[in-house]
C-alpha cells in the first residue's frame, strides 16, 4: 500500500462534504451522494450541521459511516431574508467524523474512532485505533495524518520503544501466485 493510494483514499472520503452535494465525488464513477442519519441538526448562528445517528454517506460503490458527522462552515456575507438558515453560509473550514468511522470502497477499507479534515492545511487527521487495508496488507496505528496536496502520509504510534505493544504495525501479503 502506497502513500498515493492512501492519500487518495482518505481524499476521495472527505472530498464529499468539500463540495456541492451535487458534485460531490466519494465514488470514482460520480452520480448521486445519497446521506443518511438517524437526526439531522442544523445550528444556523454557529453555521454547523451536524448528521448524526448510523451516519450512511454513499456513492456508487463507495460508502462513509459514522456514528456523527459535523461539518463546520464559515460565516458568509449576511443574508437579507428572517427565519430558518437565514445566515449565510460560507466554504467549508472542518469536517469531523466520529464514533466507528469507516470508509470502504471495493478494494479499501480505512476505519478509526475519529477523522477531521481541515480545509486551510488541506489535512485529514484520523486517529483512534486506526486501521488501514487494501488486498490483505494491513497498516495499523494511533493516528495517520495526510497532506492531501503533497500526497505526504505519516502513521503515528500511541507510545514509542521496542516494547511497546501500541507502535506502528504493518503487514504487506505477496501477490497470490507469488512468494
Amino acid at each position: 500500500m502506497n502513500n498515493n493510494l492512501i492519500t487518495g483514499l482518505f481524499a476521495a472520503l472527505f472530498f464529499l462534504l468539500l463540495t456541492d452535494v451535487a458534485s460531490a465525488q466519494l465514488s470514482s464513477s460520480g452520480g448521486p451522494v445519497d446521506i443518511s442519519a438517524d437526526e439531522l441538526e442544523v445550528i444556523d448562528a454557529k453555521n454547523i450541521a451536524i448528521y448524526s445517528g448510523h451516519v450512511d454517506v454513499l456513492q456508487g460503490d463507495s460508502r462513509l459511516q459514522a456514528d456523527r458527522i459535523e461539518v463546520q462552515f464559515a460565516k458568509g456575507e449576511a443574508s437579507r431574508t428572517d427565519g430558518a438558515l437565514s445566515a449565510s453560509w460560507g466554504d467549508i473550514q472542518t469536517i469531523t467524523a466520529l464514533g466507528n468511522v469507516f470508509y470502504t470502497t471495493p478494494g479499501e477499507v480505512a476505519r478509526g474512532d475519529k477523522a477531521v479534515y481541515q480545509v486551510v492545511t488541506d489535512t485529514i487527521a484520523l486517529t483512534g485505533d486506526v486501521v488501514v487495508t487494501q488486498d490483505g496488507n494491513v497498516i495499523r496505528s494511533n493516528k495517520l495524518t495526510i497532506h492531501i496536496k503533497t500526497g505526504e502520509a505519516s502513521f503515528e504510534a500511541k507510545t514509542k520503544g521496542r516494547r511497546s505493544t501500541n507502535r506502528v504495525r504493518s503487514v504487506f501479503f505477496p501477490p497470490k501466485g507469488k512468494s
